[in-house]
């Protein structure tokens, strides 16, 4: 029997990453992955997504330079041709994390691994079974789209937010239910290429976990492209009949889409993970403490099957607290700072807390907000919607979370997010200067409002 130091379940971006550090420091290394290398988010998740919403909106941007005295004709779109290289780029870093892995010396088996013991793993190949020992374990198994009783994934008229990245021509129209990140995701992508895009949502707005002054921006932003937005309802019914589909929703309407898209929330993948351990479940996720460890002391698990962030770069970092505490060099998990990025037009990027979460918790804050319409950056390549909001102590002085919706907030947000981890005094970072023109600049206008000295904004 194979005798690992540490043996990892699942090789998306926590285990992967768990992988190649934990060899990097010498412990010898076991990743089973029964699928793809990479997980959800290089293969149908992060990477496929942010793929096809960039050339969609390069498409859209086409599109709009008629307005500006470019005149451009006969635009068209060959779906089939963009899913192909979508797929080249997904299988191009597939490659690339296979190589660093075996680099590193990890063994990689594609095999459906069962926790059978505390130190035990059950590889399950396609002809054989073995077993394995290892002193640790991480499970990163990941999670998996949920279906609701109703619309089951059929894959061809009801879909998945992994089965509707290989549709080869696009529908005339789409229903998505869930106005959840996922939702306005795909809204936006397929939105901008001409699609009638229905959204369903049961809450009373779009993105009802963030701020709702950028639910409301997204909202009008979407209803700008042509997106149809019904909040506050369900799907009562779904039919199908001689090919076509008919939706009944709660507020009493009828859609006739030619697809839908079910992504309301995902469920960890655990079925069957383990037999002769008992490992702590809470509301259908894996319970861990701060150091990653499961109630089962040299069983940790990161990523997806905890539930929460649900993030590539969340179980990236759960990946490192977990190795350095098998180590035995004690790490604790914080989660103060982790960014959150929404890919849609505006982009949105927050961190730290919102306003109303600081209100939630009984924090008085000090609330600075630059509009992007008042940035010359913004003007100049015509995307004015959003702001930055800065959340900061009552007295201004260091910052508690920030809020953006705008062009290139992605890309803009770590800034404030170094600054909220190191806890930055607003004083120093009114000194970063900011060069001109950029989409930066708009932190440090929200800055000096913060300190009560605007210089450009009134």
């Amino acid at each position: 029997m194979k005798n690992f130091n540490l043996a990892i379940i699942g090789a998306g971006s926590g285990g992967y990453t768990a992988a190649l550090l934990a060899s990097q420091k010498g412990l010898k290394v076991l990743l089973a992955e029964e699928n793809n290398l990479g997980g959800v988010c290089l293969n149908s998740g992060c990477i496929p997504t942010k793929f096809l919403l960039h050339k969609s909106g390069v498409f859209s941007s086409i599109k709009d330079v008629n307005n500006y005295g470019i005149e451009i004709e006969g635009l068209n779109i060959d779906y089939r041709k963009l899913k192909e290289k979508k797929d080249d780029l997904v299988s191009s870093l597939r490659g690339g994390v296979e190589f660093l892995l075996r680099k590193r010396g990890v063994e990689v088996v594609k095999a459906r691994a069962k926790i059978v013991s505390q130190n035990e793993l059950l590889l399950k190949y396609e002809d054989k079974e073995k077993t394995v020992r290892s002193d640790n374990i991480i499970i990163a198994t990941g999670s998996s789209p949920l279906e609701l009783k109703g619309m089951e994934f059929d894959h061809s008229g009801v879909m998945s937010s992994e089965s509707i990245l290989n549709l080869e021509s696009l529908p005339e129209s789409l229903l998505i239910v869930g106005g959840g990140v996922v939702g306005v995701e795909f809204a936006t992508h397929f939105a901008h290429l001409g699609v009638k895009v229905y959204l369903i949502e049961a809450m009373s707005g779009i993105l009802p976990k963030q701020d709702k002054e950028i639910s409301n921006i997204l909202k009008k932003a979407l209803i700008r492209i042509g997106v149809e937005i019904h909040t506050s309802t369900k799907v009562q019914k779904i039919e199908k009949n001689d090919g076509s589909i008919h939706v009944a929703l709660e507020n009493g309407l009828t859609l006739n889409p030619e697809k839908i898209l079910v992504a309301v929330s995902r469920a960890a993948n655990i079925e069957g993970l383990w037999q002769n351990v008992d490992i702590n479940i809470e509301h259908g996720f894996i319970k861990v403490n701060s150091n990653m460890r499961t109630n089962i002391k040299n069983i940790y698990a990161i990523g997806d099957v905890l539930g929460g962030f649900m993030l590539a770069h969340s179980a990236s970092y759960e990946a490192k607290v977990s190795v350095s505490n098998i180590l035995g060099q004690e790490k604790l998990s914080d989660y103060s700072s982790i960014p959150i990025c929404i890919y849609t037009s505006p982009e949105i990027a927050t961190v730290g807390l919102s306003e109303e979460e600081a209100k939630r918790r009984g924090i008085i804050v000090k609330i600075a907000k630059f509009p992007f319409i008042a940035l010359g950056k913004a003007r100049a390549v015509s995307k004015t919607d959003g702001f930055v909001k800065l959340i900061a102590d009552s007295k201004g002085k260091v910052l508690l979370g920030a809020n953006l919706v705008g062009p290139s907030v992605t890309e803009i947000v770590s800034e404030l997010t170094l600054a909220i981890r190191l806890k930055i005094p607003c004083s120093e970072l009114l000194e970063v200067i900011h060069p001109h023109p950029t989409i930066s600049e708009a932190i440090q206008e929200a800055l000096e409002i913060l300190n009560d000295t605007p210089i450009n904004f009134i």
